[in-house]
């Protein structure tokens, strides 16, 4: 039986990397991103194992598009990977502004929340 991971963050870096291993070793991956374009031709190298899921887990509604599309190969996952993360750095807490903070939260802790 295949195992299924979800993995939030897949257009780069870690992400990225995670989404190709876990195709390579024979899983199927639901792979979240805002621009599910980023990693179009991994989806192409493995179109019955590569799901993209085209969602900002900041967004209220990505947890009923993660449902639909999980639902629509499987009743279970095997494993959730909350690798999203917010891209914009801080250097200094001089440069930190309290919007910056805000998107942080909503994305680590809200974003992260939201997907388990």
């Amino acid at each position: 039986m295949m195992q299924n991971i979800l993995i939030t963050g897949t257009s780069r870096g870690l992400g990225f990397e995670l989404l190709n291993i876990f195709l390579e070793k024979g899983w199927r991956v639901f792979a979240l991103a805002r621009n599910a374009n980023d990693f179009s031709s991994v989806c192409s190298q493995y179109p019955d194992r590569c799901i993209p899921i085209e969602a900002d887990v900041t967004n209220e509604k990505t947890v009923e598009i993660i449902n639909r599309t999980i639902i629509n190969y499987t009743n279970k996952l095997d494993v959730l990977i909350n690798n999203a993360g917010n891209a914009k750095t801080c250097f200094g807490i001089e440069n930190v502004m309290p919007n910056d903070l805000d998107e942080h939260f909503k994305v680590h802790v809200s974003g992260a929340f939201g997907v388990i």
